[in-house]
C-alpha cells in the first residue's frame, strides 16, 4: 500500500514492512521504520503499465543498507536484490478481469 510519503508491506511471511519513500534520481528510496530493515536503506527501481484490463508494476530493490538494482535483469540474480511483481485489475476497463486461473 503506497500513500505520497510511505510504503506498507506485507510479505509472505507475515513480516509487516512500514518505510518512508523519496525519490532520489532514478531510485524509489526505502527508508524503513522497524523490524530487522530498520536503518538500511533501500534503493529500488519500479515501472507501471497500464494493460487493457490490468495494471502492473515492477519493483526491483538492492542490497538494503547498499547500492540499488543495476537492472531489473540483476535483481533478480545478485544475491540480497529482490523483484517484485504486482497484478491488479483496471478499474476503468470495461472488460472482465479474473486472475482465478
Amino acid at each position: 500500500m503506497f500513500t505520497n510519503t510511505n510504503v506498507t508491506i506485507n510479505r509472505p511471511d507475515g513480516e509487516k514492512i512500514v518505510a518512508n519513500v523519496i525519490t532520489v534520481s532514478s531510485f524509489l528510496v526505502l527508508d524503513p521504520l522497524s523490524g530487522n530493515l530498520k536503518g538500511k536503506k533501500i534503493q529500488s527501481m519500479f515501472q507501471t503499465q497500464i494493460a487493457p484490463v490490468s495494471k502492473l508494476m515492477t519493483w526491483a530493490w538492492g542490497v538494503p543498507g547498499g547500492n540499488g538494482p543495476k537492472s531489473y535483469q540483476s535483481a533478480m540474480v545478485e544475491e540480497n536484490n529482490a523483484e517484485f511483481v504486482f497484478a491488479s485489475c483496471n478499474n476503468q476497463a470495461k472488460n472482465i478481469c479474473n486472475f482465478d486461473h
